[in-house]
């Protein structure tokens, strides 16, 4: 009989507000970046769920610069849903498929992170159940992880690609993120079900193809500045003080891709 893996559970204040949001995807795999007091059990839903996973990195920009992001819809208020920056925590929703099925894909997706924090030396990523607390019947499940992902935008665009992509991540490719890419973009590799399958085999061959993997390894780091703050302050737009469309769509990890991966510089 197959062992069946236990995860922790964690209890989660949901974000109260309803948005409108611009996105690609209207169906599937959500996230939501999320927040834990110190002293507290109950950790907080700081934005709504989205699809585009790049939205995520207007709430840390908001966190550091103390200001609030208004793209497409997604509006983050950094006083009301403060985000703690000691660990990267990524909650996770999909509700085209069973609980039971996104279950499986999240541990799939976690064995693909940890791989990858083992490349960039990075504390290994965790699994959790996640229960909303007004409502025991509903959970998903969260990511945490290394607070090194939030260092600057297109590693932790890297990072949700990764959880996204996991999902076709197996066993026999432990200790192989290399092989898994080749795999996942190669012309043998998964059957892709949906436009934001596809989508993510050609944002990941896009990395690889350009030298991401040779970029990054062992010490990704080094290409950015030491304070989270000075990464998240060279787009045009949030320098003054404002997220645009602009930065959203030219800052994450297949702009930095293409780009060729240069150093960040003051």
């Amino acid at each position: 009989m197959k062992k069946v893996q236990r995860l922790l559970s964690i209890k989660f204040n949901k974000y109260p507000e309803s948005h409108c949001l611009n996105q690609i995807y209207n169906s599937g795999w959500e996230c939501a970046m999320a927040a834990r007091k110190t002293g507290e059990s109950i950790y907080s839903q700081s934005m709504p769920f989205v699809h585009c996973k790049d939205y995520i990195h207007e709430v840390v920009w908001g966190t550091l610069y103390s200001k609030t992001a208004d793209v497409y819809g997604m509006t983050y208020d950094p006083e009301k849903f403060p985000l703690d920056m000691k660990r990267l925590r990524l909650l996770i929703r999909d509700n085209s498929i069973t609980p039971a099925v996104l279950r499986k894909n999240c541990i799939r997706s976690r064995g693909l992170l940890r791989d990858f924090d083992t490349l960039f030396g990075f504390t290994r990523t965790v699994l959790k159940k996640a229960t909303e607390e007004s409502n025991p019947t509903y959970s998903c499940f969260i990511f945490e992880a290394d607070k090194k992902w939030m260092t600057a935008a297109p590693l932790l665009s890297l990072y949700a690609l990764l959880c996204r992509a996991g999902k076709f991540w197996t066993p026999e490719y432990k200790g192989k993120p290399k092989e898994f890419l080749k795999f996942f973009i190669g012309p043998g590799g998964p059957t892709m079900v949906s436009d934001s399958d596809e989508n993510d085999r050609y944002y990941l061959n896009t990395f690889v193809s350009k030298g991401g993997l040779e970029k990054l390894a062992d010490n990704p780091l080094a290409l950015f500045h030491k304070h989270p703050k000075d990464n998240y302050c060279i787009v045009p737009g949030w320098d003054k003080g404002q997220v645009d469309a602009y930065a959203l769509h030219n800052y994450g990890i297949v702009s930095y891709s293409n780009s060729g991966f240069p150093k960040y510089e003051k």
